[in-house]
């Protein structure tokens, strides 16, 4: 909590000081009194002044163009990976094509070998016994 004096809360409030006197009569305000002098209690938060709204609008509208700058930026990147996501699409699926041409070629050589291994003749040799001397 921070203290000011009436006179600064009528000022920041933007109300008068028999207004502020009539919101301590009736309880609407915290105030002490210290030394003869009365003063408001309030908190750090409420004690933003017009010139303070205005550095807030302010930055408001520079965060806003930054936002939209940015999210201009995102949309950018979006169309572009969009379109290289496309073209890696297109190149999977030639790939995926020259990969089932090249199994099937794969496997007619395989089959043509078995055939051909199948024609070829292996001559058995039976394996003579050592005789024991």
């Amino acid at each position: 909590m921070e203290k000011i004096s009436l006179q600064e809360y009528a000022k920041l409030k933007k109300i008068s000081l028999v207004t502020v006197n009539k919101h301590i009569k009736n309880n609407i305000v915290e105030s002490i009194k210290e030394k003869n002098r009365r003063y408001i209690l309030i908190n750090r938060n409420e004690m933003v002044t017009e010139k303070d709204t205005t550095n807030i609008n302010s930055l408001d509208t520079s965060i806003e163009s930054i936002y939209k700058e940015r999210i201009k930026d995102l949309k950018l990147m979006n169309k572009q990976l969009m379109k290289q996501n496309k073209q890696l699409n297109k190149d999977n699926k030639l790939l995926i094509k020259d990969l089932k041409s090249a199994t099937d070629e794969s496997k007619n050589v395989y089959k043509q070998f078995i055939s051909e291994m199948k024609n070829i003749a292996i001559p058995h040799n039976k394996k003579k016994k050592k005789k024991n001397k």
